[in-house]
């Protein structure tokens, strides 16, 4: 988890808390005086590590929850990222006509190559919002 600093309006106190990325936002009071604390930029930013927001990659068809994991399934698909190293390929132009931003989770997980019965394609079979199960398309019947 990254390491957040609040610092005091007030008596200029800084406090650093150590939070999911999801609690980043919520508020906090000064440990000395109590007042509000407004949040300064991450510590591991000044070390170059950069937190990752769980999302479910459309490249990739499934949900990523770290680095490692979205490293791991691009090795076993044999792709590379596309894009500069710091945003990756993602479109985060506020200008662009279609902006791409990080999708919601949707409970799609990656299934290795190594663990697919045949080398078919595997489709996520979506009920009510959620991936319910994952078959190879060869299972699918055709409509």
């Amino acid at each position: 988890m990254p390491r957040y600093t609040w610092k005091c309006e007030a008596c200029h106190t800084e406090d650093d808390h150590i939070v999911t990325y999801e609690q980043r936002d919520d508020w906090r009071a000064c440990s000395k005086c109590g007042c509000p604390t407004i949040r300064q930029f991450p510590f591991e930013a000044v070390r170059g590590i950069r937190t990752f927001e769980p999302h479910y990659d459309e490249g990739l068809g499934c949900d990523v929850n770290d680095a490692s994991e979205k490293r791991a399934i691009m090795a076993d698909m044999g792709v590379h990222e596309a894009g500069d190293k710091k945003g990756g390929a993602r479109n985060f132009d506020e200008k662009a006509p279609f902006k791409v931003g990080k999708q919601p989770l949707r409970g799609a997980k990656y299934i290795p190559r190594s663990a697919r019965v045949h080398d078919d394609m595997m489709v996520g079979i979506e009920k009510g919002g959620k991936v319910s199960e994952v078959v190879p398309m060869s299972q699918l019947k055709s409509v």
